[in-house]
């Protein structure tokens, strides 16, 4: 049965503006020990931390999606709201057939454009490595580099 922990945002954490801004953040909020999770993070427009959450005891793969839409319901009340971080936490070894986090990716995506909140980015950590599926997918970054957009 997974747990929802809500936590604060952290005022002295400046906007997001890269993947590496993202995982450290991820390093903050997630557990120690390492446990299977999914941390939330909701954005304003100009990427600083509107509201994060980690939902504990997430072992099936597929479960950032239900984590996800309960995310974007939160976002779609709240104005401020309109891009969003994910990071599923795996700290044992998962076997699955290739492309299943592409797959989890694309869903994700098309889930977010549906509620016009932009999947910045998913982070998936496992013990030996942090994959960024858009990257794999050849997806343009959606980060700003510190220069946000127009």
């Amino acid at each position: 049965m997974s747990s929802t922990r809500l936590v604060h945002p952290d005022v002295r954490y400046g906007p997001l503006a890269t993947p590496a801004d993202a995982l450290d953040l991820v390093a903050r909020l997630s557990s120690r020990p390492s446990s299977p999770e999914v941390v939330c993070v909701l954005l304003d427009g100009a990427r600083r931390v509107g509201a994060s959450f980690t939902v504990t005891d997430v072992v099936d793969p597929d479960g950032v999606l239900h984590v996800a839409e309960m995310a974007l319901a939160v976002a779609a009340a709240t104005a401020e709201i309109d891009g969003i971080v994910l990071a599923s936490i795996r700290p044992s070894p998962l076997v699955e057939r290739a492309g299943s986090d592409l797959d989890r990716w694309c869903r994700l995506d098309d889930l977010c454009n549906d509620l016009r909140c932009e999947l910045v980015e998913w982070l998936v950590l496992t013990p030996d490595r942090v994959a960024l599926p858009r990257e794999r997918l050849g997806a343009p970054s959606r980060w700003w580099l510190g220069v946000p957009p127009g």
